[in-house]
């Protein structure tokens, strides 16, 4: 079975696109996506800091105790 996307829009009163309409299954998939986009963006920012020498190791913040 396919399934068939029909997109439908809210228009203000210049007939303007203000607002889409997309099915529930359709949109959880694409709150999944964008979760897994901030994801990886948090991912690739401690890579750069790693890299770049910002990050100390859970040895020397437990020396700090001390």
């Amino acid at each position: 079975m396919q399934t068939v996307i029909h997109k439908k829009f809210i228009v203000d009163e210049k007939g303007r696109r203000t607002a889409v309409i997309i099915d529930a299954k359709e949109y959880e998939k694409m709150l999944k996506l964008l979760d897994e986009a901030r994801a990886l963006k948090i991912v690739r920012e401690g890579n750069a800091e790693y890299r770049n020498g910002k990050l100390k190791s859970i040895k020397s913040l437990s020396d700090l105790d001390k």
